[in-house]
C-alpha cells in the first residue's frame, strides 16, 4: 500500500466532525492510525525530534494513537521518552482523547 492510499484510509477513518481536528497528518500520524510498530521504530532511529510532530490543530502522535485505540504504537513512543502529558489546541492530553474516543 502507498502512502496516498494510507493518507485515503487515514482520512476516511476520521469522521466528518473530527475532520479539523487531524488535518495535516504526517506519515508518523498515519502509521500511528494503523498502529504500524515498524514504521515509528524506523523513525525513531533518527532521533526523538520527529515524535514532535502535530497536526495543525496540535495533534502529537499520542494524541492520535489516544483517539484511534492503537495502544502499541503509544507504548512505542511513550517509551522514548515522548511528552504524555502534551496538550493540544483545545488543551486536551492524549488521555483526554482516549475518554472522549470511549463516550
Amino acid at each position: 500500500m502507498n502512502v496516498e492510499e494510507h493518507e485515503l484510509l487515514a482520512a476516511n477513518a476520521v469522521k466528518d466532525d473530527e475532520s479539523d481536528m487531524f488535518r495535516g497528518l504526517s506519515i508518523l500520524h498515519i502509521a500511528c492510525v494503523f498502529d504500524q510498530e515498524q514504521i515509528i521504530t524506523y523513525f525513531i532511529r533518527y532521533g526523538n525530534s520527529v515524535l514532535k510532530c502535530t497536526t495543525k490543530s496540535g495533534q502529537t502522535l499520542l494524541h492520535t494513537c489516544a483517539w484511534f485505540g492503537t495502544s502499541n504504537a503509544m507504548t512505542i513512543i511513550a517509551n522514548h521518552g515522548y511528552n504524555t502529558c502534551a496538550r493540544n489546541a483545545k488543551e486536551h492530553q492524549p488521555l483526554h482523547l482516549a475518554v472522549l474516543r470511549c463516550t
